[in-house]
């Protein structure tokens, strides 16, 4: 029988970067938490630099809407970027089957009640949706950092990539080149 619960409990089974070898496997549920932690550093980071005001962005939808923010992954499993991205179509197709399993997720729950989680996956404002993605290609690279300092060259590559991204992202973005000179420079030998 499916129940929200039982349905959110596949995250904790299905892992992420399937496609690579992977020194500590990170499932869905993990990689949510952390994606949730790393928004609230980066909007913290927006507040007290005065990019953002607290009437701009509801923190508790940020943080709500970053832990269900790959929960549609419980039906379809973990779909790696490169596959999401591959073309407009495919991205496209991706948002779709998204929607479609957050609807399913919802109906799951009580008609009465749980507005803050029904909120979360309404309609999300821009700024919510910034600090995900943000928050998301961080979490990315952190891990293949991880992966690196583990002793696994096959994540090399892509903790390369990950670097020139998020990179590029601090020239446009406070938050971000905040967290990389303040908050992850003391981990895994990284200088900014």
């Amino acid at each position: 029988m499916e129940n929200f619960i039982n349905i959110l409990y596949r995250l904790r089974i299905i892992f992420r970067w399937d496609t690579s070898y992977c020194h500590l496997k990170e499932s869905v549920s993990e990689h949510s938490y952390y994606v949730a932690v790393i928004s609230m550093l980066l909007y913290e980071i927006d507040l007290d630099n005065k990019i953002i005001s607290e009437s701009e962005v509801d923190l508790t939808n940020l943080l709500v809407y970053a832990l269900y923010h790959d929960s549609f992954e419980s039906y379809s499993a973990h779909i790696i970027s490169p596959v999401k991205k591959a073309s407009q179509e495919i991205k496209n197709s991706v948002y779709d089957i998204n929607d479609l399993y957050k609807e399913k997720l919802l109906s799951l729950l009580p008609k009465q009640g749980f507005f803050i989680t029904k909120r979360a996956f309404g309609n999300i404002d821009e700024n919510i949706i910034k600090y995900i993605e943000l928050a998301d290609i961080l979490e990315a690279y952190i891990y293949a950092c991880f992966e690196v300092y583990l002793g696994n060259q096959d994540f090399y590559d892509k903790m390369i990539l990950f670097e020139k991204r998020v990179n590029e992202l601090a020239t446009t973005n406070t938050c971000v080149k905040i967290f990389l000179s303040d908050i992850l420079s003391d981990s895994f030998n990284i200088k900014y």
